[in-house]
């Protein structure tokens, strides 16, 4: 039910929320900030969200993700929702290009200010109408922006685009979490069109692909006679991409042993082609990524604490 004073005018605001005092701060800083632009509603759970969304879907929802269920539940809240605001206790960069991905129009990591929920409450309403045209002869709205292969012009992508353009000019290693699908590569791609070395090679290895016994081929290269197969020398990933960047998917998929040698890579520079004795030195910079939960993983053994800090500047 409203939660305040209303107006003829007033856009519903769905506050989507498992925690009481959440959703009473909310709705008390529309009350107050608002001037009677927006009347605040309440919904404790996802069901209700959708509900909620399906009647009235003229309506902005802020949604809570870890209440409504995780990204895949905001997928379908979106779908009749379409001014969706997602919320998290989280501030995760990948966590904000997931929610964009499933149909958000913006995310906002809590708590969440008065000034920017006003603010952002004020910027969705006028990005839906500048979207809507004035008649039926203006046609349709304008694609949305494009940024080095990601689309969109929310809020939300908007801090996206300008994290990445921070972190650019440095050299310095990147690592990047989140769900399959959620523009991992597509992201390593623009640090680097954005970075010092844009014209140099941008090589992409998916450690998930490759056969754990060639993986340190296909990063480090290999001389001839080094395994059965090895007709001939072969420069690996990293040799390749000197001056630029390497891109190294999924690297949580990496065993051990391996994971050890491209620490010391990280670390000095240097590696040597397998089966080879000579000292390689290369320039690069390193992108790693992964599906998975790193310190879950180094909890559970199966990644290096000393490389996931490297790496993780």
């Amino acid at each position: 039910m409203p939660i305040g004073r209303t107006s003829p005018k007033a856009v519903d605001v769905f506050i989507v929320d498992a925690d009481a005092g959440q959703r009473r701060a909310l709705a008390g800083v529309i009350n107050e900030r608002a001037l009677g632009r927006f009347l605040p509603r309440i919904c404790a759970d996802a069901v209700e969200a959708l509900s909620a969304a399906r009647a009235d879907p003229n309506a902005i929802m802020i949604a809570d993700i870890d209440t409504i269920g995780g990204t895949g539940s905001l997928l379908e809240i979106a779908r009749s929702a379409p001014l969706l605001i997602a919320t998290s206790a989280s501030s995760s960069l990948n966590l904000a290009v997931a929610a964009v991905r499933a149909g958000a129009i913006d995310f906002l990591p809590k708590p969440i200010g008065a000034k920017m929920l006003i603010e952002r409450l004020d910027a969705a309403v006028a990005a839906w109408r500048s979207d809507r045209p004035a008649t039926p002869a203006t046609g349709p709205s304008p694609a949305p922006s494009d940024f080095f292969g990601f689309i969109g012009r929310s809020p939300a992508m908007l801090d996206v685009y300008e994290q990445i353009r921070r972190m650019a000019p440095s050299r310095a290693p990147v690592f990047i979490t989140g769900e399959s699908g959620t523009g991992k590569e597509v992201c390593a791609e623009a640090i680097h069109q954005i970075g010092a070395s844009p014209g140099r090679p941008f090589v992409a290895i998916n450690c998930s692909a490759i056969p754990k016994d060639l993986m340190e081929s296909e990063i480090f290269g290999h001389v001839r006679g080094a395994f059965t197969g090895a007709v001939d020398q072969r420069p690996g990933a990293a040799e390749i991409a000197d001056g630029g960047t390497l891109f190294l998917d999924e690297i949580a998929e990496m065993d051990l042993g391996l994971q050890a040698k491209l620490l010391r890579f990280v670390q000095t520079g240097t590696f040597r082609r397998v089966g080879g004795s000579e000292l390689k030195r290369v320039d690069v910079r390193i992108v790693a990524a992964t599906n998975r939960d790193p310190l879950a993983e180094i909890e559970a053994g199966r990644f290096r604490a000393d490389l996931f800090y490297r790496l993780h500047v």
